[in-house]
């Protein structure tokens, strides 16, 4: 939710004009909803899974995030330039700003989305962190 704010924010602000230090709270409030969904996101996606296969779902969670950076930045640069261009700074926020405003609908989009993720499970300290669980050894092998 922070994220979106903060894009939000700078598509609001946005001209040629800004003084870049009129940019650093904004910056600064979609950094920390970046760093704060980011984490707790991976931490969901290798808790929902058995320990075994806990490599894979970190890769196919590693392998997706990067997909989906590729088809925003893909979207995004569609948007800006639909929008704008580069011809002078007044063209350039002709399209910035609607590209942004995109980005923190994404944003929206994901934090909202992820409020029906399930939580950890009832009655199971460990659930969600598998570092924590270690493979029981085998000891009829021996």
């Amino acid at each position: 939710m922070l994220q979106a704010i903060g894009l939000a924010w700078i598509g609001l602000i946005a001209a040629p004009d800004l003084a870049y230090s009129e940019l650093i709270l904004p910056l600064v409030i979609t950094g920390v909803g970046a760093s704060l969904a980011i984490p707790p996101a991976a931490s969901a996606v290798v808790g929902a899974v058995a320990h075994d296969d806990v490599g894979k779902a970190a890769g196919a969670n590693s392998m997706l995030r990067e997909l989906g950076g590729v088809f925003g930045i893909a979207l995004l640069v569609s948007v800006f330039a639909g929008a704008g261009g580069y011809a002078s700074a007044e063209i350039f926020s002709d399209g910035f700003v609607p590209a942004i405003a995109v980005a923190a609908a994404l944003s929206l989009a994901a934090a909202i989305t992820g409020m029906w993720l399930p939580g950890r499970r009832e009655g199971d300290p460990d659930a969600g962190d598998p570092a924590v669980r270690a493979p029981e050894p085998d000891r009829q092998a021996r």
